[in-house]
């Protein structure tokens, strides 16, 4: 999240119009407008994609603990009386 947010103010999203065939500033040349559109879209995809999916799986597997803790605990041998 915080190297979309860098990327975001750094002003890197005029670069991705290279993705339609446009340089993104006529300052730089293709190659490194290329760079830092794909850069761009790089940061952007991980932020929109991974981000939920990693957060998804967090919660799977904080579920999934909290019910085999509470299995193991019902599964151990009652003391006899």
């Amino acid at each position: 999240m915080v190297l979309f947010l860098v990327a975001n103010l750094a002003g890197m999203r005029q670069f991705t119009s290279v993705l339609n065939g446009t340089v993104g500033s006529t300052s730089l040349d293709w190659q490194t407008a290329s760079f830092l559109g794909a850069a761009y879209v790089m940061a952007y995809l991980a932020f929109v994609l991974g981000a939920p999916t990693l957060i998804i799986g967090a919660g799977i597997l904080a579920l999934l603990r909290k019910f085999a803790v509470s299995n193991e605990s019902n599964d151990e041998p009652k003391p006899p009386a």
